[in-house]
């Protein structure tokens, strides 16, 4: 199955933004955009630990029944994710990564009622966070000059680039597994899935060598997710810092 990821972008203006509480603080530390970007990159970093909990226990060596109810939770984590960081950013592309989190749940609870629809599903979805990965990247690479401005010393630009590209790999992974899994039916029932309509679910087509690519395309989500939690923890010292640094020069200005 899937994973999602947290965006890049510059936050939206509180003005435009959906604000929980309304506008605090000033425009360089708004308080409350920070900490729904961490909010969002431990639900990132929730949802691919899920996810990898999920692929490891379906692993050839273990497989165990309820592995999929991991996958359905991530999924799951993933919604909240995109609509966290919807809210945040304002950015329209976010309506892939929902997407990608509702079709994979479907997919999922499919898959447990062993169900064949579910590889379609699971199709669906691999191309939707496909979609979130290269609008992603897209946006950090806009945002790049904002980055090196808000970052300083603090952030490592280089981190932002790995954490990006290993989300892309591992996305890539997974939308090449999906279309083995829509085309190829299992050693029992071969055939076209597209073309027939019949088949296996989609655990029961997955073969053992595509359970280990599966629990690596995981992985890399997976460490994708805590790259991308440290990136928001120092980006948020950062504007802390800058918040402070401005009060500072008020209260010398201003004598209060």
């Amino acid at each position: 199955m899937s994973s999602s990821y947290a965006s890049y972008a510059a936050p939206a203006p509180a003005s435009k933004r959906l604000t929980i509480s309304g506008k605090r603080g000033h425009d360089i530390f708004d308080q409350e955009s920070t900490c729904l970007t961490i909010f969002a990159g431990i639900l990132f970093a929730i949802g691919c630990s899920s996810h990898l909990a999920g692929t490891i226990l379906n692993l050839p060596q273990i497989g165990a029944t309820d592995a999929w109810m991991y996958n359905a939770i991530g999924a799951g984590v993933f919604i909240l994710c995109g609509l966290v960081e919807y809210c945040n950013h304002m950015g329209g592309f976010h309506v892939f990564l929902i997407l990608a989190g509702i079709l994979g749940l479907v997919a999922e609870v499919f898959d447990g009622q062993e169900n064949p629809i579910s590889v379609h599903f699971n199709w669906a979805a691999s191309h939707m966070y496909l979609c979130e990965a290269v609008k992603i990247y897209q946006a950090h690479a806009e945002d790049y000059y904002y980055f090196v401005e808000i970052s300083k010393k603090y952030i490592m630009i280089n981190t932002l680039i790995t954490a990006d590209m290993l989300f892309i790999l591992g996305t890539v992974m997974d939308v090449v597994l999906s279309w083995f899994y829509l085309f190829t039916g299992s050693p029992n029932t071969p055939g076209s899935l597209a073309i027939t309509g019949s088949g296996d679910h989609l655990n029961l087509l997955r073969t053992d060598d595509q359970k280990i690519v599966e629990a690596a395309h995981a992985s890399l989500w997976f460490v994708s997710a805590i790259l991308t939690l440290i990136v928001y923890i120092q980006m948020a010292r950062v504007k802390a810092s800058a918040g402070e640094e401005d009060d500072e020069k008020i209260k010398l200005s201003t004598g209060v």
